[in-house]
């Protein structure tokens, strides 16, 4: 019961925190340049709080410069990187709301459950420092689902652009601009402006699937360096792996449907039909305790 009771903790505890401080990560949109500057949303003081103990705390844990520390610094910056980071959070920023995480955690546990015993507070401690870490982990897997569930589509735009006789450039822009608004789109906006910035279209295409490192993108980003490095035809390809695609996006949700009902077994096993015996035994149990039928 205590363990559920902590895990519980964690969970309100760390959202609490960190959807202080993580905004929504909506890009500025690309009115900017026609002059007009959206307005920041104000923060209030505890988010300005919250804020200044991380990075004070984020700073001191860059000074460390232990193994463990750096070795974790760079798997949190790819997770972060995974995850988009809307909120612009730098490793060490990260490591300070786990140690934060954990040690309000410990200290709610002594307060609620008024215990002081070791291994409690340890466990405490450890769950609180590793459940941001959790959190993220599902933050990357959301976004991942968001961008499989959009690439058919932002493909079918590319190829209808691409075949009304734009070039991949300008029809990047039309889905930027006209696309549906989320994790892919933002990173073809990030693509266009790193080859602006004068990097190759190759290694622009390269660098966003690396970002995203999923699978279905992966392979649609190699199949077009592909076709521009030998000169192919890139609507084809484009209308090929759109194709493709939505079929894995349909064998997914096929999947998905098949797998239901036994993920319904379980609340069905323990939540419903106990409650449906409670109501037609139960009547029947109590004529009996009472003095048989």
């Amino acid at each position: 019961m205590l363990l559920l009771g902590i895990m519980l903790l964690t969970f309100i505890f760390t959202v609490l925190l960190v959807n202080q401080i993580w905004p929504s990560g909506k890009r500025i949109p690309q009115a900017v340049e026609e002059g007009e500057i959206p307005q920041a949303k104000p923060r209030g003081p505890l988010t300005r709080l919250m804020t200044a103990l991380i990075k004070i705390v984020g700073r001191s844990v860059e000074k460390l410069k232990f193994p463990f520390f750096i070795e974790m610094e760079r798997n949190i910056k790819t997770k972060l990187g995974l995850a988009g980071n809307p909120g612009n959070f730098s490793p060490s920023d990260f490591i300070a709301i786990q140690i934060l995480a954990g040690i309000g955690l410990l200290f709610l546990v002594m307060i609620l459950f008024e215990t002081t015993n070791l291994i409690y507070l340890l466990l405490a401690l450890l769950v609180g420092f590793y459940f941001p870490n959790y959190w993220l982990k599902e933050k990357i897997n959301i976004r991942h689902k968001i961008v499989f569930r959009s690439l058919p589509d932002a493909l079918d735009l590319l190829t209808l652009c691409v075949e009304a006789g734009l070039d991949f450039g300008s029809a990047v822009n039309k889905l930027v601009e006209r696309g549906e608004k989320g994790p892919l789109e933002d990173e073809f906006f990030n693509m266009q402006q790193e080859i602006r910035m004068g990097k190759s279209r190759v290694d622009s295409l390269r660098d966003m699937a690396q970002r995203i490192d999923h699978a279905a993108l992966t392979q649609v980003v190699n199949s077009l360096i592909q076709a521009i490095q030998l000169g192919g035809s890139l609507a084809s390809i484009l209308r090929t792996q759109s194709d493709q695609m939505r079929t894995q996006r349909f064998l997914l949700a096929e999947k998905l449907a098949a797998e239901a009902p036994i993920k319904l077994l379980f609340p069905l096993l323990f939540f419903i039909f106990p409650t449906i015996f409670i109501v037609l035994f139960g009547p029947i149990a109590l004529m009996f305790l009472k003095g048989g039928f």
